[in-house]
This record gives structure tokens, C-alpha cells and sequence, in this order.
């Protein structure tokens, strides 16, 4: 007899397994890439930003949503539902019903983490207007993924009752609504950056490794679009704990993808340092102190968004061109640098790109290759 209330099926269903080895083994590795991307954040600059608690929120979100696909499996996932005690039959409902809402927060939280990061990084006014745009347009449907997840069903117990009097939304509308919604919201993060690569300042090897991670993020929108087959299989079906491992595991790929693909950036110091050859950085790239520096004209910031600055106080440049200026924020990437320097939180200064060091993605703000006299 099955160790589950009421009787049951003995055992776990094969496609049950599949579906908890998936979640497992992707939150799993989801959850070293963000260990990672703290590491680099806190070694040896210790300094976090918002878009780092967002993400490992997410993977948290992540791990519970896990966890719930392990307790759907062990309630009857994989197996026909006709051969389901009602207690199995509601428990699996109920979980079901708490992983939906794990699963849409976790994906929130990936996005905002993202246009947190893009606001960090890049000064320009015009691109932190259209992040700004993006991003409201961001928590204003996630909001609604969210609390239609949470109030499908009213009163709550229906979700998993069908006995309890009330109403419901229509399944599927419901379901291809949000799908369409987080596939567009995917490309429109995934364009937002496009206009500013080509302008970076970079090796070519670090131009490739640029846009093999951007490349890696059209795979998180083609993990989104295969999911939906899934979706419709699940939608049609008459037997549904049998047909449900297919949904629930094109989910854990998308959600912990997502998440993977928002930290590889921020792994650049990591790679740098220990395999400059990756990103085709130097020697001296690779063995230059992060955060304070030895050399207070060579100082850098410790990692991509760090709040704290090596750099000594810019000297504000009256005669620099327009294209060859980039704009920084101090309230963003400035307070205490390592020789002392105190700047206002409000300041804006220019500052020519001749006059600079060496800038690395993902560490400072970019320097964009709009001046043709200068040589990178």
C-alpha cells in the first residue's frame, strides 16, 4: 500500500521521478550559480546590491517550488487520477495550486533582478528611461500573474475542493494569458541592452563571451515558447495527474534557467581572475586588486553594480565631446572610494573615456565606442 492517506498506487510514478530528478538537479545548479555570484559580490568588496537579494529570493522561490513538485509527485503526479484516493486527490490539487504561485513570484523576481542590474550598469539617461519603462511594465504584470494565481479560485478552497460552492477562471485563458505575458516581458529584457553592445569598448574574445551570455538568454524565451505544448496538452486533458509532469517540468527549466542567465554576468570577476583566457583579459587585468586597489589611479570597483568605488575623485571635463562621454552617477557607484574621497550623493560629472583605465563589463559603468579618433 502506498504510504499516502487513504491508500493509493504504491510508489512513485517513472514520470513522476523525471519530474523531481528535473527540478532537483536545475534548482540545484541554479542554486551554485547564485552561491557564485555572491561570492564574487562579497570577495573581497563585500558589497551586495538590490538585484543580488532579488535574485537569490528567486532561487528560494525556486527550491519551494521544488519542494512542491516533490510532494505533487508523492500525492499522485504521474499516475492516473481515477486511482487516487480523494485525499490524494485534493493534497495533490493543493500543491499544485501553492508551486503556480512559488513559480510566478520566482520569475518576477528573476526579471526585476535583471532591470535592477541594467539600471546599475548603464548611465545613459535615455536607456535608464526605457528600463524604467520596462520595469513598470514588468511589476505590473507580474502583479497580475501573481494575485490571479492566488485568487483563481474564490473562496481559495476551491482550488482543490470542487465540493466548496464558488467560481473559478477559465483555466485556459488563464494559463495562455500568462504564458504570452512572461514570453513578451522575456524579450523585451532581452532587447533592452541590444542597442548598447556594439558600443562597448572590448576585446573582441570579451565582445564574443558578451553576446554568447546574451545568446544565452534567447534560450530562456525558447524554453518559454516550448513550454506551451505542455500547456495545451495539460489543458486538454482528461486524466490530470497523468498528463502533468510535462508542464511541470518545461517549469522548473524556465524558472532556474532564468535564473542562471541573470547571473552570468556577474561572474565575470570570477572568470577573470581565475580564467582570463576565457574572456581574453590580461594578466594584470586578472591579478589587479577588486575594490580598493594598490594604485589609487587604478583602483576599481569590486564587481558589477558595487555601491563603493576605487576610483579617485573624476575631474569634471569642460572641453570633452559629447560622443566620447559617458555619464556617472556617484549615488549609484560612488560613495567612499579607497584614497578617502567624499563626493555628493547628487553630483553628476563627465567624464572623458581617454582619461580613464581600462573598464571591464559587469564591473563599472561602460564606456561606449562612439568617438571615432579613439582606439580601443
Amino acid at each position: 500500500m502506498s504510504s499516502v492517506e487513504d491508500g493509493g498506487p504504491p510508489g512513485l510514478a517513472p514520470h513522476g521521478k523525471a519530474v523531481i530528478a528535473c527540478s532537483v538537479v536545475t534548482a540545484g545548479l541554479a542554486g551554485i550559480i547564485v552561491g557564485l555570484r555572491f561570492f564574487a559580490r562579497l570577495w573581497p568588496a563585500r558589497l551586495l546590491g538590490y538585484e543580488d537579494w532579488c535574485i537569490f529570493t528567486a532561487w528560494l522561490f525556486s527550491a519551494a517550488t521544488t519542494v512542491g513538485m516533490y510532494l505533487q509527485v508523492r500525492t499522485g503526479m504521474g499516475e492516473h487520477f481515477d486511482s487516487l484516493s480523494l485525499y490524494q486527490q485534493q493534497t495533490f490539487f493543493k500543491w499544485s495550486y501553492l508551486t503556480i504561485i512559488f513559480y510566478n513570484i520566482g520569475l518576477a523576481l528573476v526579471k526585476t533582478s535583471i532591470l535592477l542590474l541594467y539600471l546599475r550598469v548603464l548611465r545613459d539617461l535615455n536607456y535608464r528611461k526605457a528600463c524604467y519603462i520596462v520595469l513598470s511594465i514588468v511589476v505590473a504584470v507580474s502583479l497580475w500573474t501573481i494575485m490571479s494565481s492566488i485568487l483563481f479560485c474564490v473562496p481559495i478552497e476551491r482550488n482543490w475542493d470542487k465540493s466548496v460552492a464558488g467560481h473559478c477562471l477559465n483555466l485556459g485563458a488563464h494559463w495562455f494569458t500568462n504564458a504570452g505575458i512572461n514570453i513578451a516581458t522575456d524579450f523585451m529584457i532581452l532587447i533592452l541592452p541590444l542597442p548598447i553592445l556594439p558600443k562597448i569598448r572590448q576585446t573582441r574574445q570579451q565582445r564574443i563571451s558578451l553576446y554568447l551570455i546574451f545568446a544565452l538568454g534567447f534560450f530562456v524565451c525558447i524554453v518559454s515558447i516550448l513550454r506551451i505544448p505542455s500547456l495545451i496538452v495539460a489543458r486538454n486533458s482528461t486524466d490530470t495527474t497523468v498528463d502533468s509532469p510535462g508542464i511541470a517540468q518545461w517549469s522548473v527549466i524556465e524558472l532556474n534557467t532564468a535564473i542562471v542567465c541573470a547571473c552570468l554576468i556577474t561572474l565575470k570577476p570570477l572568470a577573470t581572475r581565475f580564467c582570463p583566457r576565457i574572456l581574453g583579459a590580461t594578466t594584470k587585468e586578472a591579478d589587479r586588486p577588486r575594490g580598493a586597489g594598490s594604485d589609487e589611479n587604478e583602483a576599481v570597483p569590486a564587481t558589477v553594480g558595487s555601491k563603493e568605488s576605487g576610483h579617485p575623485k573624476p575631474q569634471i571635463s569642460r572641453g570633452a565631446s559629447e560622443a566620447s562621454t559617458i555619464y556617472l552617477n556617484h549615488d549609484t557607484f560612488g560613495g567612499r572610494s579607497a584614497t578617502e574621497t567624499r563626493v555628493s550623493r547628487a553630483s553628476i560629472v563627465e567624464i572623458p573615456l581617454p582619461d580613464l583605465p581600462d573598464l571591464e563589463m559587469g564591473i563599472k559603468p561602460i564606456p561606449l565606442e562612439e568617438n571615432p579618433t579613439h582606439k580601443s
